[in-house]
């Protein structure tokens, strides 16, 4: 969604010439203004409802990071964000799970590496988190400076 709002622009620019703008004759007058009333009418309906749709996304951080990443499941980002969100859920396993997945996706991701080391650690597991937080800092050697 984020990469269509400058696309759309040019969109509505030529939209609104379209409808409104373009020369019209005479005879053709009232027929097109009726259609270009349709025409609005029928996309400020979609628009609204696609946007009721999208809205249930947006109701809480768990809701948007699982929609995403059913739109992008091999998105590193998206799966971070959900595994973040089941952290803070107090769902250690939730948050393992998506956090591997992440680190499958790109194995560098440092951020993921440490939150998945920090789970290991609670979890009692310190050879794991040693292992987790020293492939982190050789993925990032600065981190946590």
């Amino acid at each position: 969604e984020r990469l269509l709002y400058l696309p759309s622009v040019g969109f509505c620019g030529l939209a609104s010439y379209v409808l409104f703008l373009a020369p019209l004759d005479r005879a053709d007058q009232s027929a097109l203004r009726f259609a270009r009333r349709v025409l609005v009418l029928v996309a400020l309906g979609s628009y609204a409802a696609a946007t009721w749709e999208r809205n249930r996304a947006w109701s809480d951080s768990d809701a948007l990071f699982t929609a995403a990443v059913q739109v992008c499941p091999r998105s590193a980002k998206a799966q971070y964000n959900l595994a973040h969100s089941h952290a803070d859920a107090s769902d250690p396993a939730g948050a393992a799970q998506r956090y591997e997945t992440a680190i499958q996706i790109l194995p560098d991701y440092y951020q993921a590496l440490s939150n998945l080391a920090s789970l290991r650690k609670s979890g009692g597991s310190y050879d794991e988190a040693l292992r987790l937080y020293k492939t982190a800092l050789e993925a990032k050697p600065d981190f946590g400076q």
